[in-house]
């Protein structure tokens, strides 16, 4: 059940912020809330633009890849990149770690 507070529902960045989130947290959490709607929107559509199928490369477990897979790791990865509270991130899309050149490690 979604709690209400004086008649509304608060926006998931006050929610986190009423949780005592930390600033850091707060942006990774919101970041990917971000790219899971733009991921829903192209989701909704793939079949469409012919992107429902088999991408035909695997990914580093060997497991085939998907055009969504694709799309969505770089959805995700673009998201993250804009994030300064991400320093590195991973992958099952990408073979190895990545730094994020954005990142501010303080």
């Amino acid at each position: 059940m979604s709690e209400v507070f004086n008649g509304k529902r608060p926006d998931l960045a006050s929610w986190l912020q009423e949780q005592g989130a930390g600033c850091g947290l707060s942006e990774i959490i919101l970041s990917m809330a971000a790219a899971g709607i733009d991921i829903a929107g192209v989701a909704r559509n793939a079949a469409l633009h012919g992107q429902a199928g088999a991408a035909g490369a695997t990914n580093v477990q060997g497991e085939e890849q998907k055009d969504l897979d694709i799309i969505s790791n770089r959805i995700v990865l673009d998201h993250l990149a804009s994030c300064p509270a991400a320093i590195a991130l991973v992958s099952e899309e990408v073979d190895g770690l990545m730094t994020n050149p954005g990142a501010d490690p303080a």
